[in-house]
């Protein structure tokens, strides 16, 4: 019997000293799967907004059509700018490319942020980051957010990549300065892709507090001028210039959507219900070694966003922020795991090895699902699109449930001004839906474009639309219809 364990115990060690190698294969394996069929699906709503208003900044230097820097949820000179430039070169699957490079990336950074709380050299380091690496590599909201080209993964990209430089600092005592003003620097652009990262700036400050050389008064003075006088500079600086906008947006975040608290709760079980074993495990690891400071900064960051959204009761976006707690949490799996099925550290580590990668396996089958059901959460407007794309000209009036979608395959023919969504309209003193059934009743729209009755849709959305279905009348005929669209031609433009 102990021949057997002792042999067991050598392949195991065999197989984890090529970890490296295996380490970049699953990197490999998780790069593809983002990769594969970028065009999954007709632009998002927000990801066709975004191009709109970087194409209309950057090629026709409009950067005040639909008030953007009022509603936009970061600085509108920024990934609004750098999606409208990746959508010329390749369409929506370009600008997706850019956020599959960021959560690359971001993986890369969380990783390197896990075995530097770790404190691990080669082996346990190496499964440290074997272990992070799979549990936010193959979660689904990680596989959502990496192909869906917003702001979100290039602002959590920066706030880690801040992490990171802090925690850097305790290996290079000569270069600390530079090295905090440039965690600074990464920190103010994470708000400035978007803005409600500002949340996460305390758990930062606690990563630098607590986990470098917080008891040395000489590093507190150093953190205090190399990272929180600039970053205070730098934003306080873009508040005053942009205070009017922000004023609006925050107004407009604080009186907007909300929704049941028991829908918020109910996301974020949704998104962490595979993870929390894991999770519960890696806390354990963590409180038999006794590493109180990685334990508390971790599980800090880890409940700031379910908190905001809580407090807030918004729902609205909670399905990308969540990203945030999935990889605090998964550090601490990674570190809390390592720390347990280490020889020596733990006497039931064969029991706990075991268990801890069986739940590892089911939750990297159960989340594959999970991520590609993302793919097909919206309506698939490319029919649509298609037909605007080939039909519309310049000066015709569209009404169009569809919203950004339409407004961006129309782009070429028609100035999105004359465009209208569900959003809001104002016609012959008529606001809200009395001016949208007047409007179509008289005939006022070019072409009217719904969707599928039939879909899950907002209760307001739902309602104008089927009241707009009711009155289209006989001024209009169906130009086309396909996959549950439908578009309605004003019989004057046959």
């Amino acid at each position: 019997m102990k021949k057997l364990f002792k042999s067991f115990r050598l392949t195991i060690k065999q197989i984890l000293n090529i970890y490296p190698i295996s380490f970049y294969v699953i990197l490999g394996i998780i790069t593809i799967r983002l990769l594969d069929n970028l065009n999954y699906n007709g632009p998002f709503n927000d990801e066709a907004i975004y191009v709109v208003v970087g194409k209309l900044g950057l090629f026709q230097h409009d950067w005040r059509s639909f008030n953007a820097d009022a509603w936009v949820s970061g600085w509108q000179h920024l990934y609004p700018a750098l999606t409208a430039l990746a959508y010329e070169i390749y369409g929506i699957a370009g600008s997706r490319l850019l956020s599959v490079i960021a959560g690359i990336l971001l993986c890369e950074t969380l990783v390197l942020i896990a075995v530097s709380l770790s404190g691990f050299q080669k082996l346990p380091a190496q499964i440290v980051a074997g272990i992070t690496l799979l549990t936010v590599g193959f979660s689904a909201t990680f596989y959502f957010i990496s192909r869906l080209a917003t702001m979100d993964i290039f602002s959590f990209f920066f706030t880690f990549l801040g992490i990171l430089l802090i925690l850097k600092t305790t290996n290079t005592p000569w270069r600390n300065g530079k090295i905090l003003f440039l965690a600074a620097v990464c920190t103010a652009i994470s708000v400035l892709f978007k803005y409600a990262s500002v949340i996460l700036i305390p758990a930062v400050f606690l990563f630098g507090l607590t986990q470098t050389k917080s008891h040395n008064t000489s590093w507190r003075r150093m953190f205090l001028i190399y990272f929180v006088s600039p970053l205070i500079f730098l934003l306080a600086l873009f508040t005053l210039i942009h205070f009017q906008s922000l004023t609006t947006y925050f107004q407009y975040e604080v009186e907007g959507v909300h929704s049941e608290v028991s829908k918020v709760l109910s996301e974020i079980w949704t998104s962490m219900r595979y993870l929390i074993p894991l999770w519960v495990i890696g806390i354990i690891g963590l409180i038999k070694e006794k590493k109180w400071r990685t334990l508390v900064t971790l599980t800090f960051l880890a409940i700031t966003i379910p908190a905001y959204h809580i407090l807030t009761v918004r729902e609205q976006t909670l399905n990308k922020h969540i990203i945030v707690t999935i990889a605090a949490a998964g550090i601490t799996s990674a570190i809390g795991i390592s720390n347990l099925i280490m020889p020596n550290r733990f006497k039931l580590h064969y029991i706990s090895g075991i268990i801890s990668f069986l739940l590892l396996g089911a939750y990297i089958f159960l989340s594959i699902p999970d991520g590609k059901n993302f793919n097909v959460s919206w309506t698939d407007t490319r029919p649509a699109m298609r037909f605007f794309a080939d039909h519309s000209q310049n000066g015709d009036r569209i009404l169009t449930e569809s919203g950004a979608a339409i407004i961006l395959a129309s782009y070429t023919n028609n100035h999105p001004e004359h465009i209208t969504t569900f959003d809001w309209f104002l016609y012959r003193r008529l606001e809200g839906d009395e001016a949208y059934t007047a409007a179509v009743k008289d005939g006022y729209f070019s072409y009217v474009q719904l969707e599928d009755p039939s879909e899950i849709k907002e209760e307001h959305v739902a309602n104008l639309s089927d009241k707009i279905r009711s009155t289209i009348g006989n001024s209009y005929t169906v130009a086309m219809q396909k996959d549950g669209l439908i578009v309605y031609q004003r019989k004057s433009e046959l």
